[in-house]
């Protein structure tokens, strides 16, 4: 079954996973067939390139929170020309997500996340063949890795979500 395919209709869909779980993979075939996709990775590499892996986590952490924010509001403007929309972000947790879907409430949307479960050793195997080259090649280490994967916040089940 093509999921993609079967999604094509949503009006926003939110990608919800650790690093290298696939979601800019999914998403792009959802650009493919008409989605605009906001990229958290690509807003903090056009800004920051290379110099961003190589700063303090915290000052990341807070850069992430910056361009959260400016995801909700590119996303609202898209949804105003009557776009579709997927976020290219981990969501990583709830809070997150549940900032999206009200935001998304004055438009009559509600959000579909997919959420891609990945095993740690899957994971660890896809982030060690980065090369930090670009936005969605950031090299992720194994000591962030286990950080991410231990405070992920799966989506819940009264969220609107399916799992990949």
């Amino acid at each position: 079954m093509d999921i993609a395919r079967s999604i094509a209709d949503e009006r926003v869909v939110m990608m919800c996973g650790v690093s290298g779980s696939g979601k800019t993979f999914f998403s792009r075939m959802l650009e493919r067939k008409g989605f605009a996709r906001l990229s958290a990775d690509r807003l903090v590499w056009e800004r920051y390139g290379h110099e961003f892996t190589t700063m303090p986590f915290p000052v990341q952490k807070k850069i992430f929170q910056d361009v959260d924010g400016r995801i909700i509001d590119m996303m609202c403007g898209l949804l105003s020309d009557g776009h579709k929309v997927v976020i290219d972000a981990t969501m990583c947790k709830r809070v997150k997500r549940d900032a999206v879907v009200r935001a998304c409430e004055p438009y009559g949307v509600r959000p579909l996340i997919v959420y891609l479960d990945a095993p740690f050793g899957v994971l660890r195997e896809r982030l060690a063949r980065r090369k930090g080259i670009g936005a969605d090649d950031q090299v992720v280490d194994e000591e962030r890795l286990r950080a991410f994967h231990a405070n992920f916040e799966p989506p819940s089940p009264d969220e609107n979500f399916i799992a990949v």
